[in-house]
């Protein structure tokens, strides 16, 4: 609109001066286009050209906000930076213990973020090089590991390299590790029972064949050609993680032997080193084996894929005995997650949900809800419905459905118990 607009009225634009410098400003490219227009002085058509005045006030615009811009910016810098000057010198009225707390660790982590942030390159280097940001930072890292040996994976991420990565996002140990923590915090929550489903049921109805039969619909039907080599890099690595993480399990709970841990009680006392070192060094050997046997430039294709995935579940019978199902799922859904965000596998346990939640065929109250501050929350009520006719209100908080707290309980898992048959009471 800015070419079209200030182009009217002028002779042969594409070509003249100004036009250029027109194509500039459409291109953002002001400071180039300013060097034009100043050119353009010396050019008897542009002179005459009703369009230069206009090119000079959409330019000095520019300036005007770029300067506001900027300074709004090192405003925020300094603050940031004050903020943390005053990390960096506690008072004498400081608690000790609370500058030891996670706490005090992830307020100074945000407050460095935020620093870097409204740091331009210069800064954001020195930033990176003072020794108080490179102590905090090798804390999160100390504390995170701390986390890991405690089984707390979703901590050491949320509390420790979340904001590590937020620092340093160019730093590809630390969101390679992020990632790492992400799935092992995901493995965990997959072998915990909920208000919805308890472990055992979470995993009934996988089979091997299912997967068979995914993959060879999507060899034959997905939008790209399917790299097979990503795939099986993800899932072997995944089920590294997925033995770590059962490992840590037992040795957390080993003290509660009467403790019921749903699933698995059924591989209590199949986890010991030499089976866990075993499975390890025996999911690199198959994967080293299948990439060489591929070829090397050839990859893997669809039939040396699917031998991987008959290896690893034979290996697993002569390691760590995991639960064929539940290897299979993690497995299956690891290396989907290769493909977009969209492909997944919908296991028979789960095909009503997904068609209602396709279709929409359901009877809800008639509310729309969400976690807020870890609440389980009305957001809003639809007109003409069960819900908006009680006493339900906006803002509401959940906090039981038919007597089961929702605490911690998830918001598609709450939306599964509130919905029901036309009529029925909740």
């Amino acid at each position: 609109t800015a070419y079209t607009g200030l182009a009217a009225g002028s002779v042969s634009v594409e070509t003249s001066t100004l036009g250029q410098a027109c194509k500039l400003i459409c291109e953002g490219q002001f400071e180039a286009a300013d060097k034009l227009i100043k050119q353009s002085g010396n050019d008897e058509a542009a002179q005459h050209d009703m369009s230069a005045p206009r090119l000079v006030q959409v330019v000095d615009q520019y300036k005007s906000i770029s300067q506001q811009r900027q300074s709004a910016r090192d405003a925020a810098y300094s603050e940031a930076l004050a903020e943390l000057e005053k990390f960096k010198a506690p008072s004498e009225a400081n608690d000790v213990n609370d500058a030891n707390s996670a706490d005090h660790l992830t307020s100074v982590l945000s407050v460095i973020t935020k620093t870097g942030e409204f740091a331009d390159d210069a800064q954001k280097k020195q930033l990176m090089s003072d020794t108080f940001v490179k102590e905090a930072m090798q804390e999160a890292i100390d504390k995170a590991a701390k986390y890991e040996v405690e089984g707390k994976w979703l901590e050491a991420y949320m509390n420790c390299y979340a904001w590590l990565v937020a620092i340093d996002p160019n730093n590809e140990g630390y969101s390679d590790y992020a990632q790492q923590l992400l799935d092992k915090a995901t493995i965990a929550m997959a072998f915990e029972d909920s208000p919805c489903e308890t472990s055992v049921e979470r995993f009934g109805g996988v089979k091997e064949e299912l997967f068979i039969r995914a993959i060879n619909f999507l060899n034959s039907n997905y939008v790209s050609i399917i790299n097979y080599d990503e795939m099986a890099v993800k899932a072997i690595e995944h089920c590294k993680l997925l033995a770590e993480v059962i490992s840590t399990s037992f040795r957390l709970n080993e003290d509660s032997a009467n403790k019921d841990q749903g699933i698995l009680d059924a591989i209590k006392g199949t986890m010991d080193p030499e089976q866990l070192a075993a499975w390890s060094q025996g999911l690199t050997k198959l994967l080293d084996e299948a990439k060489s046997d591929s070829g090397g430039l050839t990859r893997l294709d669809k039939s040396k894929f699917l031998d991987l995935f008959d290896n690893v579940l034979n290996l697993n019978k002569s390691t760590i005995k995991l639960p064929q199902t539940v290897l299979i799922a993690q497995f299956v859904e690891a290396s989907l997650s290769t493909l977009d965000p969209y492909t997944v596998i919908v296991w028979p346990r789960q095909v009503q949900d997904f068609e209602q939640m396709m279709t929409s065929e359901f009877t809800g109250i008639g509310i729309e809800i969400s976690k807020q501050k870890g609440l389980l929350t009305v957001s809003s009520l639809l007109l003409d419905t069960p819900a908006f006719d009680s006493n339900l209100d906006a803002g509401d908080i959940i906090e039981e459905v038919d007597g089961v707290e929702t605490k911690d309980m998830s918001l598609f898992c709450a939306a599964k118990k509130i919905k029901g048959p036309a009529g029925s009471k909740v």
